[in-house]
């Protein structure tokens, strides 16, 4: 029974091994370089060098070697193929991203491993190929951009100080007004106007003394 089992084990290593070596992953460029805050997009194409089996390719993993680059994988599962017939190859894709932290230090962050895990069906995660690629922070940093809630904040309180300080200008205004800013042509316009409803007050029978009253006070 032992026997049993371990020629069955054998036989399943030897399987790994050769979709191991069956696939071939080309990266368009094993380093890329970027400031902090910025997301490197790594682009690769996958070549099925099997002539008898068909490989699907169901999941990736990535181990970086500093927690200042996050490893985004959804890019594999949105892009790549699900699988690839014998000798088939897929065109160039975008294979997993890369965000440095806006707080990473400037430097060369080698030896960061990607997996990408597949076998002859599509629940099999065996490890099909393996490559190493390396990030490059450069020295300068990406400035933060003002979040939209200062930009509502400053709007809201200039829109407060117009609505608080507008009556305040509509009385100065209006004190500012009267017969001795107008120019004497109003002025008359004006008195003339006073007379007709004085005398409109008189023919309401107030009689000619009140009309002679009220013209000696407009006049005056």
């Amino acid at each position: 029974m032992k026997a049993t089992w371990t020629i069955a084990l054998l036989m399943a290593a030897g399987l790994h091994a050769a979709h191991a070596s069956e696939i071939q992953v080309n990266f368009s460029n094993l380093t890329l370089s970027g400031n902090p805050g910025d997301t490197l997009q790594f682009l690769a194409s996958v070549t099925n060098l099997s002539t008898t089996d068909t490989i699907y390719f169901n999941s990736i993993s990535a181990t970086g070697v500093s927690g200042d680059l996050d490893f985004e994988i959804v890019p594999f599962f949105l892009n790549a193929p699900l699988f690839l017939d014998p000798g088939e190859s897929s065109g160039q894709f975008e294979i997993f991203d890369v965000a440095i932290d806006p707080a990473a230090i400037p430097g060369e962050y080698p030896s960061n491993t990607i997996s990408l895990l597949g076998g002859t069906d599509g629940g099999a995660l065996n490890d099909l190929a393996d490559s190493v690629v390396e990030v490059d922070v450069k020295g300068s940093q990406t400035t933060p951009v003002p979040e939209p809630s200062s930009w509502i904040l400053a709007a809201t309180c200039v829109g407060w100080f117009v609505f608080r300080t507008r009556p305040l200008l509509t009385r100065l205004r209006r004190k500012r007004g009267g017969y001795g800013c107008l120019s004497g042509t109003q002025n008359r316009s004006r008195r003339q106007r006073n007379l007709r409803l004085d005398y409109s007050f008189t023919m309401d029978g107030k009689g000619p003394a009140s009309l002679v009253n009220r013209i000696g006070e407009t006049r005056s």
